[in-house]
């Protein structure tokens, strides 16, 4: 969080972030702290009354030593060999600071760099308190379902729909199902809105359909999108619990991403980009001829 308050410049309001200084970096002014149980107390640091090497008063919270001291996880990646050396000090570490969403964040974040077990070693070693919130659930279903990561159907998410109704998402009675993830402010997805049309409109007859899901956060940014594109398929918006569950089950860190779905709710293949489209077209003509 920030604390702001509001203030004036040449005339002009606004809200500025109070400063304090940091408690391990010596000449260095942060405001962007973690909130805790209990109660923080925070002296802001001013030029007139603290000089550049005075200590700020920042105390009651034990989420912010991990963060303020810049502790990192590690994660293994192709240049890296050592795998039970990242494992066994990522656990020091959050062995020493258990109660760490800035650790449980990051552990998230690298999930799919680990093995199942690699992951589960490291998520032993948080506390209770940190065991009982939703992102470390989140990061125990994705443990257990790793097998499945980026290829489920994305049936049981609540999803928003253009007027305003929550909905269920189920299993798709259709021969084919093509999912498509995508945003109004995504400038390849909207290019390739037209192509998805062409393609809806050759196959809709034969079992096809289409649902197009947005990650918009501005619900207004999207119904605009709607309106000027007038896309003739089942349109839903991310809910906050949807775009959890998307987080920790599909690799979407570029979009427009589309995975089509034979009637079983069986992975054929996925499309990821505007140039993927060609690709789409071809994998579509072999499951419905």
């Amino acid at each position: 969080v920030s604390v702001q308050i509001l203030d004036t410049f040449q005339g002009r309001k606004y809200y500025r972030p109070i400063g304090f200084r940091h408690p391990f970096v010596p000449k260095v002014s942060i405001h962007i702290f973690f909130i805790d149980t209990g109660t923080t107390f925070i002296e802001t640091y001013t030029s007139k009354f603290h000089p550049l090497n005075s200590t700020t008063l920042f105390s009651g919270s034990v989420q912010n030593i991990p963060y303020f001291k810049d502790v990192y996880l590690r994660y293994p990646d192709s240049a890296i060999s050592d795998r039970k050396g990242i494992i066994d000090a990522n656990t020091i570490k959050i062995q020493r600071w258990p109660n760490s969403y800035f650790l449980l964040e990051q552990l998230f974040t690298y999930r799919n760099y680990f093995t199942r077990e690699e992951l589960e070693a490291q998520l032993a070693r948080f506390s209770d308190v940190i065991k009982k919130s939703a992102k470390f659930r989140l990061l125990t279903q994705s443990s257990s379902n790793k097998n499945n990561f980026d290829n489920t159907y994305p049936a049981g998410i609540k999803l928003l729909t253009p007027s305003g109704e929550f909905r269920t998402m189920g299993r798709s009675t259709a021969a084919t199902s093509l999912i498509v993830f995508w945003a109004s402010w995504c400038g390849p997805c909207r290019k390739e809105i037209p192509l998805l049309k062409k393609l809806y409109a050759q196959h809709k007859g034969n079992g096809f359909e289409i649902m197009s899901i947005s990650m918009d956060a501005n619900q207004a940014n999207w119904q605009i999108a709607l309106r000027q594109e007038e896309m003739p398929w089942a349109q839903f918006l991310l809910t906050d619990s949807s775009r959890e569950f998307v987080k920790v089950n599909y690799e979407l860190s570029a979009i427009p991403k589309s995975y089509l779905f034979d009637k079983n709710g069986i992975l054929v293949e996925r499309f990821l980009g505007l140039e993927d489209t060609i690709k789409m077209y071809k994998a579509l003509k072999e499951v419905l001829k």
